[in-house]
């Protein structure tokens, strides 16, 4: 399901690179350690990864190579419309390039809208769209109000 944020979660809960890769989405399939910095990960499913990878975020090399190549290129024509779903990852891209919740509620989505910040734990924050920040919440994590202007 394009709403699958179970390996997102894993991020928000603490989870490194090897329990990112030893955790399955809603399909099944293994999950992709992202890395925008040294100090920044993210856990993401393949398709988020290849989103993530096409705005030059590494994901997968050290992990996944082989299977991610094959993914890679079944879902290349999937990723045309990501504008209003939750594949727009133009919040989570502020997270990745070390935005704090400032940068975040200041970043809007592909539809315009402005970025949520959800707090997973007392050092780790994640800047999301409205409709991922939705999901999110249904999992227990904290997530502010979207300024309206």
């Amino acid at each position: 399901s394009p709403y699958d944020v179970s390996c997102i979660i894993t991020t928000l809960t603490g989870g490194d690179e090897g329990a990112c890769t030893s955790t399955e989405d809603q399909d099944g399939e293994a999950c992709v350690w992202c890395l925008a910095s040294a100090g920044q990960g993210l856990c993401v499913t393949e398709q988020q990864s290849e989103i993530a990878q096409q705005a030059g975020i590494q994901c997968g090399s050290s992990t996944t190579e082989g299977d991610e190549e094959e993914a890679e290129e079944d879902d290349k024509e999937e990723d045309d419309d990501i504008a209003g779903s939750p594949y727009d990852v133009s919040c989570i891209l502020t997270t990745l390039s070390g935005g704090d919740e400032g940068s975040c509620k200041a970043t809007e989505d592909q539809d315009g809208e402005a970025c949520v910040w959800c707090e997973a734990s007392a050092d780790q924050g994640l800047c999301l769209t409205e409709e991922q920040s939705e999901i999110a919440q249904q999992a227990g994590i904290q997530c502010g109000q979207r300024l309206d202007g």
